[in-house]
């Protein structure tokens, strides 16, 4: 009897640990890394595998920060892949310290469940943007991947460094692309069918690794969104000084020590003194016109880790090295998330008139106040402002313009020109987004009430963002209309070319 009560008593207490953990399902995967435990999620109708926090390199702490990223070496056990990694150190948005760790080199896989266990799917890579500053491949902001989950695409996003010198960025995603080809057919992928996407700075990342040989059969097509190589915000022309601007921020003197020895004395700085530094030097170097970025890409001398050994100008018109597939497109007002900024700094603005020069491209380097520097400058005030004679409240939808144009338009319109001259260039489609609807992202994240289709604008129609997933299930018929457009035309991209 005795027996008999101590096998109902464990059967009840199987039973109720059964109960409460069978809302979860785990999926175990084995990779080249070592074993991945995933978690069976569900969005409406689409159940799919999330994959999160898997690391590709090597921790980038003490001697390997600002090196190559090193393949991360195989583990024992299963690793716990159910919770997104660390976030890259960074001085903006608004990630909590807590959530930030230098190691931080991980990717997330997410792969929707089908009927068909036996056919591969197609495979979005995302680059994450944020002006090589800040944000993540998580989806506590912005890359929610439910959306395009509902199209039966894996969707894949990687973490990458940021505020870091010597094209690590570039050099972290090459190495995750590696990874992700040797290992994507376990999650039933296609290696053969690989599309990177990116946003903003992701897209000029994404165009970088179209410019090396270094990617060779690591992707196939690609959809470079609002960005470019072109774009003269991520081509660093002066890195040595930016590195020596950063080391004097630090505290370390620069005018007796040697590059090496300042290098040295960097890798063993928090992390963090290092990101808030250069928080500091981005915000006394900003205008009221434009934000900058410190470390962004920059041409480096020819070795064998080097990407990028000469301008991207002339490697786009000697003909790209990864002649893929390109999707390419730009909103209609692309500065328009610098609107509040404007306003709020209009009085700097006043004095442009005064000193037009200030309007020129920086990659434009005339000697100030020469005679070719200052007819420009007022050739460019003449085109965006006509006959006014200084910036007004009333004409600043024409400055709002020249920022979409000096920052965004003119880099993508210039390479897709270039590009589409040459013969064996691939198929290229270009699209403009100028639907301004209940799900645009930058519009309710900048609270602009002012009519206008914002860069990042578009994220809305594609991810299940912090903002747009409270709403999305009571948007308007037409914005329903175009979230759907938007998700059919990208994916029948990825799926077809």
């Amino acid at each position: 009897m005795l027996r008999l009560i101590n096998t109902l008593t464990i059967s009840y207490l199987v039973a109720v640990i059964v109960s409460t953990y069978a809302k979860v399902e785990y999926d175990i995967v084995e990779t080249s890394s070592g074993l991945v435990r995933g978690r069976l999620d569900q969005y409406k109708s689409t159940k799919y595998y999330s994959y999160k926090g898997i690391p590709y390199a090597e921790s980038p702490t003490g001697s390997l920060r600002f090196q190559p990223p090193v393949p991360k070496q195989p583990w024992t056990g299963v690793y716990n892949a159910t919770q997104y990694g660390p976030v890259c150190p960074q001085s903006v948005w608004r990630y909590k310290r807590e959530q930030m760790s230098e190691d931080c080199l991980v990717l997330n896989i997410f792969v929707p469940v089908t009927n068909n266990s036996d056919k591969l799917l197609p495979v979005v890579v995302n680059i994450h943007g944020g002006g090589f500053r800040t944000l993540s491949g998580d989806s506590q902001y912005i890359y929610g991947p439910e959306l395009l989950l509902q199209k039966l695409v894996i969707f894949i996003s990687v973490n990458f460094s940021e505020t870091a010198t010597g094209n690590a960025g570039l050099k972290d995603v090459i190495l995750s692309l590696k990874w992700i080809c040797k290992n994507i057919d376990k999650f039933n992928g296609d290696k053969n069918k690989i599309t990177l996407m990116g946003h903003s700075s992701g897209a000029s990342l994404i165009h970088y690794l179209m410019l090396t040989k270094k990617t060779t059969n690591l992707f196939q097509q690609v959809i470079l969104i609002s960005g470019s190589a072109l774009n003269q915000r991520v081509l660093s022309r002066y890195p040595t000084e930016i590195a020596l601007q950063l080391a004097h921020e630090l505290g370390i003197q620069t005018d007796s020590i040697d590059t090496s020895t300042i290098l040295k004395t960097l890798t063993e700085i928090d992390p963090f003194e290092i990101s808030d530094s250069d928080g500091k030097l981005v915000l006394a170097n900003e205008t009221a016109l434009q934000t900058l970025s410190l470390f962004v890409p920059n041409i480096e001398i020819s070795s064998s880790h080097s990407i990028l050994a000469e301008h991207p100008k002339f490697i786009v018109k000697e003909g790209l090295p990864q002649n893929v597939r390109v999707l390419t497109g730009i909103n209609s007002m692309e500065g328009f998330y610098m609107y509040p900024r404007i306003m709020k700094r209009f009085e700097e603005l006043q004095f442009i008139h005064q000193n037009k020069q200030i309007l020129i491209p920086s990659d434009i380097e005339y000697p100030l106040n020469s005679r070719n520097s200052i007819e420009l400058g007022d050739l460019i005030f003449k085109f965006y402002f006509k006959n006014d004679s200084r910036i007004t409240h009333y004409n600043s939808d024409r400055l709002i313009e020249y920022i979409s144009d000096i920052i965004y338009v003119y880099n993508v319109d210039l390479w897709t020109r270039i590009h589409k001259l040459r013969r064996e260039s691939r198929e290229l489609y270009f699209y403009e987004f100028e639907f301004d609807g209940a799900l645009n992202w930058a519009k309710l994240m900048y609270d602009i009430q002012k009519p206008g289709v914002s860069h990042a604008d578009e994220l809305g129609y594609l991810f299940l963002t912090n903002i747009t997933k409270n709403i999305i299930d009571s948007i308007d018929g037409r914005t329903r209309k175009i979230l759907n457009t938007m998700l059919e035309f990208t994916t029948n991209f990825v799926k077809y070319g």
